[in-house]
C-alpha cells in the first residue's frame, strides 16, 4: 500500500493491477507527449518512453478525422528500454478548418500498420 493526499486528507491506495516482470521482456510504449495543440506548419518534436524484448519499429501519422485519410508517417527503430525523440513534418502543412488526429504505434521491425504491438490515438484540439 502506498500513502497518498487527496483534497488535502491522508489515506491509502492500493494498486489492483501490479505490473511486475522483467525490464525488457515486453513490447510496449510506455509513455509519450504528443501534443493537442498543433501549429498549422504540421512540424512538432516529441518524445516516446519504450520498453522492447527485440528491435521495433515506431511509427506516428496524422489522420483527418472527416475524409478518413492518412497523411504521411515517420518511423523510428528502437530496441530494449528507453527514450526517442521524433520530428513530425505533415506534407502541405494542416488545415486549421479540419478535424485531425494522431495515430502513433509500435510494430514488428520493418512492419507495417496493421501489425502493431501498441497503439494510442490523440485528438488533436486546436490547430493554431
Amino acid at each position: 500500500m502506498v500513502a497518498t493526499s487527496s483534497n488535502g486528507r491522508e489515506g491509502l491506495a492500493r494498486f489492483k493491477k501490479l505490473d511486475v516482470h522483467a525490464v525488457g521482456s515486453e513490447d510496449r510504449m510506455l509513455t509519450h507527449d504528443l501534443p493537442m495543440r498543433m501549429p498549422a506548419s504540421g512540424k512538432v518534436t516529441f518524445h516516446v518512453n519504450f520498453e522492447t524484448s527485440q528491435p521495433r519499429d515506431i511509427i506516428v501519422g496524422i489522420q483527418n478525422t472527416e475524409h478518413w485519410t492518412g497523411l504521411n508517417s515517420v518511423r523510428k527503430s528502437v530496441d530494449g528500454l528507453g527514450s526517442v525523440e521524433i520530428e513530425y513534418q505533415a506534407e502541405g502543412g494542416l488545415n486549421p478548418e479540419s478535424s485531425y488526429q494522431f495515430i502513433l504505434q509500435m510494430v514488428p521491425k520493418d512492419g507495417d500498420w496493421k501489425q502493431q504491438i501498441d497503439s494510442s490515438t490523440v485528438v488533436i484540439e486546436e490547430i493554431y
